[in-house]
This record gives structure tokens, C-alpha cells and sequence, in this order.
């Protein structure tokens, strides 16, 4: 065999080895991606800590009995048309005066919240229309999520009332019974349409009256509150008549 033809060979060798090394390396790496599960990173809502969906089928697979458009839907006009003729009417309608509530709930927690509260899911609190009548102790305002705190007859718990501009939670939208997520396109729509309520509601609450002007003063409310704590109610007002 002649130098040149050893010298091929070599060189052949060489080449199918490092064309089997890159194989190798190949085929390790397609079967450790095929092994590995993959996470897809969703938006939470702030407000319950839960994923957003942003696709339909993530909230009703057969994408049905979807009312509204996935990217013309406004949460704000929503709120508007039925503020005045639902929301507002059913709140007052399934309010219970807040000390009746507080004690019933104290005796049998969960009986009371079957008979007088609405949940939105096993994971979300039980939501509950009240009224409130007492007189307004203080206003703090120091932080973005302002409330007025209120002395309350027959009621040991801190109450508080929401002024904002920033509320927490859902509680107005989860107590109202013709609210519900599947009735949305996806999570975000469902998320909005509950801050829209809320600044309605402050909107409208606080029109007549700024919470600073009220301090000291007795004062009736009507608004729903999520049951996190008997220690301290945080009511988001609907309503607001300023006695006397």
C-alpha cells in the first residue's frame, strides 16, 4: 500500500471518528430535551395570586357562551352598564347589617357563610354585601391603599373602609351572583372588570362627601368585604350616606 493511499485512509479515519463524536453529541442532547418537561411563565393577578389566561380555551374549551371579544372588551363600560340597574341594587338588596353578620359568623363560621356570603371557588374567600352604620374614628391615607377606620356598635373587630386610590382584592365583584369568570373570554377581562368595579365604586361612594370630611362624623355605608379575618373587616363601599 502505497504512502498515499495510507496517508487517505488517515485522514478518512479521522473524519467518520469526529463525524461520530458530533452524532453522539447529537442524539445526548434530542433525547435529554425530549426527557425535560417544559414551564411556560404566566402573568398573576395581583389582586388573587392566581395565573391569568390569555387564551379561550383556557377558560371554557369549547369557547362558548363567551360574551365578549378577546381584544375589544372594555372592563370600564362593562361596570357602567350595569352599575345602576345590578350592581348597586344588589348589594343593597343582599346586605346584612354588619353586627348581625360578625356574630353569626363567630357562633358557626361556615353556616353563616352558606346563609349570608357568595363564593367565587374553594380557593377564593367567602364575599358578603353589608351595611355599616358607626362613626368614622380616622382617615390614613399614607399609603396608596387608603382607608377610614369606624367604631361600630355591637362590633369588637378593627372595620375599615376603602378610600384608595388603590383597593385590594375582589370582594365586590365575588358578591355579586351574576359575576362569573366564565361568563369572560379569559382571566384578564375577569380581573379587570373586579378594578373597575372597585373605582367605581369610589367614585361613586365618595362623591358627595371626601373621606377627609367625614371624619368624626356618623356615617351609613353599603359594600361588600372578603372574609380573611374577623380581627379586621375591610369594606369596599357602594354606598354612603353621611347621618345626621
Amino acid at each position: 500500500m502505497g504512502r498515499s493511499t495510507v496517508g487517505r485512509e488517515r485522514r478518512y479515519g479521522w473524519r467518520r471518528r469526529r463525524y461520530a463524536t458530533l452524532l453522539g453529541a447529537l442524539l445526548l442532547a434530542l433525547s435529554m430535551l425530549t426527557s425535560c418537561k417544559l414551564v411556560s411563565v404566566r402573568k398573576v393577578d395581583p389582586s388573587t395570586g392566581k395565573v391569568i389566561y390569555e387564551q379561550k380555551q383556557a377558560v371554557n374549551s369549547s369557547a362558548t357562551n363567551q360574551k365578549f371579544s378577546l381584544t375589544d372588551f372594555n372592563a370600564g363600560d362593562y361596570v357602567a352598564s350595569i352599575w345602576t340597574s345590578r350592581v348597586v341594587p344588589t348589594v343593597e338588596s343582599q346586605a346584612v347589617d354588619l353586627p348581625k353578620l360578625v356574630a353569626a359568623l363567630k357562633q358557626d363560621e361556615s353556616a353563616a357563610s352558606s346563609k349570608y356570603g357568595i363564593s367565587a371557588g374553594t380557593s377564593v374567600p367567602y364575599a358578603f354585601d353589608v351595611r355599616v352604620v358607626g362613626v368614622v374614628k380616622s382617615l390614613d391615607t399614607s399609603t396608596p391603599v387608603g382607608v377610614m377606620k369606624l367604631d361600630v356598635a355591637g362590633v369588637s373587630s378593627d372595620v375599615e373602609i376603602a378610600v384608595g386610590p388603590l383597593v385590594l382584592g375582589t370582594a365586590l365583584r365575588d358578591s355579586m351572583p351574576f359575576i362569573s369568570l366564565n361568563d369572560f373570554t379569559n382571566q384578564v377581562q375577569y380581573a379587570n372588570v373586579s378594578q373597575a368595579l372597585n373605582k367605581k365604586a369610589l367614585s361613586v361612594a365618595f362623591k358627595g362627601a371626601s373621606p377627609k370630611s367625614l371624619v368624626g362624623k356618623n356615617v351609613e355605608f353599603w359594600g361588600a368585604f372578603a372574609l380573611q379575618s374577623l380581627d379586621s373587616i375591610t369594606i369596599t363601599p357602594v354606598r354612603l350616606k353621611e347621618d345626621g
